[in-house]
């Protein structure tokens, strides 16, 4: 079913049969919106006259407005209820082509000209503007004039529509000011330092106007005017799959139902959930059982991600977390209690009943009604118990697993589950985009950001669909769109307008102004206006848009990390992880938090194990071909299998197969020059360097007469846009290199300090396994390694040292995409803020 609503979406993309398909996978899947109503109601007369006669005798007047809005289907049913009287019929449209902007909702501009051709109505042209000044009308009707589809221009038309201000708004206090900044980041601190003053001076903001283009261009500037306190009203889609509290949500069902069907559920998964604030759970004492269960798997011999669950085995036994001196004893049993209980709700209950069990019972909603945002926190908890309640009206017995499974899909394929979230102050600065602005008016506008890239050129809208019949749409997107836009902005001001653009991005990268822009200055007196703008005024900016109210991460016991780190050893990952992310090495290296298993991590094992086995019977002169490659690639991934599900485990194993021909034609089919043989997954836990204790393991050393080249294996995309920076050397730019480059010096530095051999490494390789999607292509990267690089590794290596022996774990990267940062702001529970006095 599934294939043939993809072929049947296929069609529609290719333009066959474009609208009864589609017209049928909404019926099937019972779905319908407002523009079928109207097509039903246009088939209905058409079928039966009897029935539009019954709806002609009672409408006889009719008017409709923002008539250049309308599209196929509607202009239709216009000329059918009015069909009986024909020319002679009571009808009054009133239209603006110069402010037609939703072409791309299927309204048809020819509507105008059909309804002349049809009706020969009376034309009145209201040139008498009420609201802007007649500099702004100016500005605006020089830019449209640009614009070669206007009635205006029509001859057959014959009209003038020359805009003149009311003789009370003919001029205002404010010239029309066209504004250019040095980058992006200097128009939006202009714009907040100027919003900020007018607050602090007891303006009323709700009289001005931001107006953009998309809600992108404005996230920055809205998040600063939250921090500083300034009054807003915007309103914006939110996915609430993205938001902390749903994403905890969403992970305690997925813990659940991992549990119900012993899928293997990881110490990660539910050290992470002990760490939700509605849990209540001391963060030390988590730490504390991490260490316990730690020394635990050492005393049975057993490696990390093997065995029994030693977490969720360590929490149900109350009277060993009271011999470890836990503070959270009763909030950890009650929790381990509750576990137990959902997992048997599973079975019980419906997935409704089992989602109001734990939002009750796990105090979620307490926390929630507790929380300074509660009337917006509820909403979004409402949102989730809604789809929930959706699915399960659909299909009764919707399973946990189902329902699981629907979203995760839903976040593959990047569909979001959004509602509007609405920031209202009655004095608020109003946000608005260009097409929620038509129709309403403010004394002050500020058109933002208006450049080539955003305003010239629309994104988004069919793509690749075209109109179906009876919507009538025009399926070009031309300037003269945009430029219809960029006039509803600039006409929405009363007495001041502002036009403002930069002339970088905020990497750097130049950019241009709007050709809009360009135009109003051609044609009128107007002059691009360049700004200065103070530093303080930017590093103020910069600072609010960097700064957090970030929780101060409450470390174990000092004493507990030292008992942590003993025997520890510098290796590459470690240090690439300290110097990205002091949070995350924290985590991950100290405390060891274990990792759930992914298939990228299985795939990349059994690509590295496949070549591991091909280079040793290289070595014992067993002669491989491109089968013994393909054979030790099927063993590794059998060996770790517990990394896939069963259609992942087919999937990679059949992308394995089909690049692993191709490398092996690339770079294995013929010997090595020189190479008298291969070290292959070569241990080094015996060096140090400036005292520091190091380790490595190199994946391939090809060891030649007088030196040696080492290569590491890599299975992801050396194309890709995270690892671009990694790759590179230090420069001003990437001043600490790139982790790719510092690892191959590394491994320089590990080797020269190796007791057991004296291999001379002058070059090290990076070799992306996989080729390049759309070439084809493999890349390597080698690097030469030079006394300078060992130089700056080896600064790195002591500074990174120092710091991890003094506890230095205190910073994070703050990078959005970064786990454990999310994690400590999100999730991390504060050891005292939740303790009231009588629980101390």
């Amino acid at each position: 079913q599934y294939d043939d609503e993809v072929r049947r979406l296929e069609e529609l993309r290719a333009g066959a049969h474009l609208f009864e398909p589609f017209q049928t996978i909404m019926k099937e899947a019972a779905r319908y919106d407002y523009d079928d109503m109207i097509l039903w109601v246009v088939r209905a007369f058409e079928a039966d006259p009897d029935l539009l006669l019954q709806y002609q005798e009672r409408y006889q007047y009719f008017l409709v407005d923002e008539f250049q809005d309308t599209n196929g289907s509607q202009k239709k049913l216009l000329d059918l209820l009015i069909s009986y009287w024909s020319k002679e019929a009571n009808v009054f449209v009133v239209g603006d082509d110069d402010q037609a902007i939703y072409k791309f909702q299927g309204a048809n501009m020819g509507n105008i000209r059909d309804f002349k051709d049809e009706y020969d109505p009376e034309r009145v042209v209201l040139v008498q503007n009420y609201r802007s000044s007649q500099k702004i009308l100016d500005a605006s009707m020089a830019m449209i004039d640009y614009n070669q589809e206007r009635i205006v221009k029509e001859a057959d038309f014959n009209l003038d529509k020359t805009l003149v201000a009311k003789a009370s708004h003919k001029d205002s206090d404010r010239e029309v000011e066209i504004k250019s900044y040095v980058n992006s980041m200097q128009e939006q601190a202009a714009i907040a330092d100027k919003l900020e003053n007018d607050y602090k001076a007891g303006r009323d903001l709700s009289e001005i106007a931001i107006i953009y283009r998309n809600h992108r261009q404005v996230e920055k500037l809205v998040e600063v005017l939250e921090k500083k306190g300034i009054p807003l009203n915007i309103k914006r889609r939110v996915d609430i799959l993205k938001m902390p509290l749903v994403r905890n949500v969403l992970n305690v069902l997925s813990y659940i139902n991992d549990k119900y069907h012993n899928k293997g559920y990881t110490d990660k998964a539910l050290f992470e959930m002990m760490h939700y604030n509605f849990f209540e759970i001391r963060s030390n004492d988590i730490a504390t059982l991490i260490w316990q269960t730690r020394q635990q798997r050492e005393y049975d011999g057993e490696r990390q991600g093997k065995g029994p669950n030693p977490l969720g085995k360590l929490i149900s036994d109350e009277s060993q977390l009271k011999e470890l001196n836990l503070r959270s004893v009763r909030e950890i049993t009650r929790l381990n209690d509750l576990i137990e209980k959902w997992v048997a709700d599973v079975n019980d209950v419906t997935l409704q009943v089992l989602f109001q069990n734990i939002i009750n019972e796990g105090h979620i909603l307490n926390y929630v009604l507790r929380h300074p945002d509660k009337s917006w926190l509820l909403q979004v908890l409402g949102t989730l118990f809604d789809l929930i309640k959706e699915e399960s009206t659909k299909k009764p017995d919707l399973a946990l697993s189902e329902f699981l499974e629907m979203i995760e899909k839903m976040e593959e394929n990047k569909l979001p589950l959004s509602i509007n979230k609405i920031l209202s102050s009655e004095k608020g600065v109003q946000f608005i985009t260009a097409h929620s602005s038509k129709g309403l008016e403010y004394k002050e506008v500020i058109v933002f950001g208006a450049t080539k890239d955003v305003w010239d050129t629309r994104r988004g809208g069919n793509n690749y669909f075209k109109y179906p019949p009876l919507m009538n749409g025009d399926n070009d997107v031309n300037v003269e769109d945009e430029r219809r836009l960029m006039f509803v902005a600039m006409t929405r001001a009363k007495e001041a307008l502002d036009i403002s653009y930069s002339l970088q991005k905020e990497g750097g990268k130049p950019q241009e102004s709007s050709q809009f822009v360009s135009q109003i200055t051609a044609a009128t007196e107007l002059k691009v206006t360049p700004q200065i703008i103070s530093n303080d005024t930017v590093v103020d900016y910069q600072h609010y848009v960097l700064f957090k109210q970030e929780k101060e991460i409450k470390l174990i016991d000092h004493d507990l990390i030292d008992r942590m780190l003993k025997g520890y050893k510098l290796s590459v990952t470690g240090l690439n992880k300290y110097l990205k992310c002091p949070i995350t090495f924290y985590f991950e290296a100290v405390l060891r938090v274990p990792m759930a298993r992914t298939k990228y991590l299985g795939y990349g094992r059994a690509i590295h194990y496949a070549l591991e086995y091909f280079h040793r019977d290289i070595n014992e002169e067993k002669n491989p071909d491109v089968e013994s490659l393909l054979k030790y690639y099927r063993i590794g991934m059998k060996g770790h299998r517990a990394h896939f599900t069963e259609l992942e485990y087919k999937n990679m194993t059949a992308l394995g197969e089909q690049i692993l021909p191709k490398y092996y034609e690339k770079y294995l089919s013929k010997p090595e020059e020189g190479v008298q043989e291969y070290g292959l997954e070569v241990k080094v836990d015996n060096a140090e360097y400036g005292g520091v204790p190091i380790k490595g393991v190199l994946d391939r050393v090809a060891i030649k007469k007088d030196q040696v080249i080492v290569t590491d294996y890599k299975t992801g995309n050396a194309k890709g846009q995270h690892t671009k920076p990694k790759m590179s050397t230090p420069s001003d730019k990437h001043p600490k290199g790139g982790d790719y480059w510092r690892q191959i010096v590394f491994y320089k530095i590990l080797l020269e300090s190796d007791r057991r051999n004296s291999w001379n490494m002058v070059t090290g390789i990076m070799d992306f396994v996989e080729p390049d999607k759309k070439t084809g292509e493999f890349t390597q990267k080698s690097y030469a390694v030079s006394e300078e690089h060992v130089r700056i590794v080896g600064e790195q290596i002591k500074e990174t040292w120092a710091n991890i022996q003094g506890h230095k774990f205190d910073k994070g990267c703050n990078e959005d995409d970064c786990q454990w940062c999310n994690f400590v702001q999100n999730d991390y529970v504060m050891d005292v803020s939740l303790i009231d006095e009588e629980d101390e």
